[in-house]
């Protein structure tokens, strides 16, 4: 499947989030989308996920646009984990996960759906805390659970909103390996925000940087990962480097404006 945003633009009241934003992703393939805080990143997910409807531009999957499509069927093709959850499921975590698989039922789960849950959780590592209650789980242990649960309906694109963020350095690889073994060895295409550029660089097969709502570069992690890009992106020197074929981002110190661009900034 082929999800196209065609000059997105949104707002928040009178404040233009994203402004005129284009970008095409396909089936097999991680696309990791950065940029620093503001520039638009959760508003671009939530949009190619249909929660926003974009105040001009449209988005398609596979030619028909995104907003004639109904949540039912949009839940059958994308999953979605956002950034953070407010809800605390009073269920276990076989339950949660089992959430996952509504789309593909109307009155009652099937022996199918249980088996799919069960592969899913083992899959996540988390065939140990099945039947554990989710609201007691970490806020590490909860975000594996939502993606687990997104896995289960089986969609073919997957958004995550930093999926990472909440998980420790070694479930962060393995969250990471997982995905790219699934668009390896299915169609599944994955579309996921990221603040760890060296995540992004090990990872994707492409990084969309993202600056004041307008996609300022994009292409593979080492076309994009350049000291120019970071420092216009996030203010940012840093120091890059190769290993194993992957940049290594090291930040070096903020970028200070000079005196006269304070002064144009103040006027």
């Amino acid at each position: 499947m082929n999800i196209s945003a065609r000059d997105v633009r949104f707002a928040y009241s009178e404040r233009e989030v994203l402004k005129g934003v284009t970008l095409e992703v396909g089936p097999n393939k991680i696309v990791c989308i950065a940029g620093p805080n503001g520039s638009g990143k959760s508003t671009l997910i939530k949009c190619l996920e249909g929660l926003l409807l974009p105040s001009s531009g449209s988005v398609f999957l596979d030619e028909i646009d995104l907003a004639s499509i109904g949540p039912r069927e949009i839940a059958r093709r994308i999953g979605y984990v956002p950034q953070s959850t407010t809800q605390l499921f009073s269920m276990s975590v076989f339950d949660t996960v089992l959430m996952g698989r509504k789309p593909h039922y109307r009155f009652r789960c099937s022996d199918r759906d249980i088996d799919i849950v069960a592969d899913v959780l083992q899959l996540m590592d988390l065939g140990g805390l099945a039947m554990d209650e989710f609201n007691q789980l970490s806020g590490g242990q909860q975000q594996r659970v939502l993606i687990a649960r997104a896995l289960a309906q089986q969609p073919e694109l997957l958004l995550l909103d930093e999926p990472t963020s909440a998980l420790d350095i070694a479930h962060q690889l393995e969250v990471m390996d997982i995905l790219g073994e699934l668009v390896q060895s299915t169609s599944l295409g994955v579309i996921m925000v990221v603040h760890d550029l060296n995540l992004a660089s090990r990872y994707a097969d492409r990084i969309v940087l993202l600056k004041d709502g307008s996609i300022f570069a994009s292409g593979a992690p080492h076309e994009t990962l350049t000291a120019e890009n970071i420092a216009s992106v996030y203010g940012v020197e840093v120091h890059l480097s190769h290993h194993d074929g992957f940049v290594s981002v090291t930040p070096f110190r903020r970028m200070r404006e000079t005196s006269s661009e304070r002064r144009v900034v103040e006027a």
